[in-house]
This record gives C-alpha cells, sequence and structure tokens, in this order.
C-alpha cells in the first residue's frame, strides 16, 4: 500500500472535483459524501447536538497541508471563510516540515492547584486569599 503524504504539490490549482478524487486515499466514501455537501445536517438533528439551536451556517470546508503530527502524515480540516488561513497553515506546515522552524514542545499538562482555591473575604482579592492559605507572604 502506498504510504499517504500530506505534501500534494499543487493541490491548490486542482479543480474542486480533482482535490476530492486526491483525498480518496485518505478518506472513506462516507466521509468524502459529507464533506462534498450530499450529506447536509438536518435543523432537527443539530437542534439535538447543542443548545439553543436557532439556525444552521455554512462555510467552505477547505483542507490545510504539509501537517506531520507526532511522525504521521496528516490532513487538517479547517471550515473558514478567510481563504488566507488554510493557505498559511498549509505554507508554516511545510517549512517546518523542510526543517525550517524549530518544533514546538509542550510540557506535560499539571493542575496548578489540587483543592478548590479559598473564598475571600468579602472584598479581598482572591489571589490575597491564595497567598494567605499557602502561608506566603507579598
Amino acid at each position: 500500500m502506498k504510504k499517504k503524504e500530506s505534501r500534494i504539490p499543487g493541490f491548490y490549482n486542482l479543480s474542486l472535483t480533482e482535490r476530492q478524487a486526491a483525498l480518496q486515499d485518505w478518506l472513506s466514501p462516507q466521509e468524502l459524501s459529507a464533506w462534498g455537501g450530499e450529506a447536509r445536517l438536518d435543523p432537527e438533528q443539530a437542534s439535538h447536538m447543542i443548545e439553543n439551536v436557532v439556525g444552521m451556517y455554512a462555510l467552505p470546508l477547505g483542507i490545510a497541508l504539509n501537517f506531520m503530527v507526532n511522525g504521521q502524515d496528516v490532513l487538517v480540516p479547517m471550515a473558514v471563510e478567510e481563504p488566507s488561513i488554510v493557505a498559511g497553515a498549509s505554507f508554516m506546515a511545510r517549512l517546518a516540515r523542510q526543517g525550517a522552524l524549530r518544533p514546538a514542545i509542550a510540557p506535560a499538562p499539571r493542575r496548578v492547584l489540587s483543592t478548590p482555591p479559598p473564598r475571600p473575604r468579602h472584598g479581598a482579592r482572591l489571589s490575597d486569599a491564595v497567598i494567605a492559605e499557602r502561608g506566603e507572604t507579598r
């Protein structure tokens, strides 16, 4: 099986139909159908998905290319109205892929407070209450 790569040169020059065909290695027929707009979300379905639904809003769905996450090529779907967002994300991912950018390393998440913060006296600042609870001074 051919290795899938998120680097697809000239993708932006392809027609909509050609771009969808280029994604056949990445998406199932059902996903392609949904992304193609044939499988639209019904307003009644939307009403059960989130609270206070008042309508529907459509945006174009683009694909940011060139991304590699934890050594795996990935395509990043983006529903946006600003054309430069998808192009800019793809370009920066391409620079990172070519080694022009330093990789970002995020530390493991940690919890700052293991217990709920103390309640401050009326008119006092929460930071003062936390400092007092820890026995620290300003």
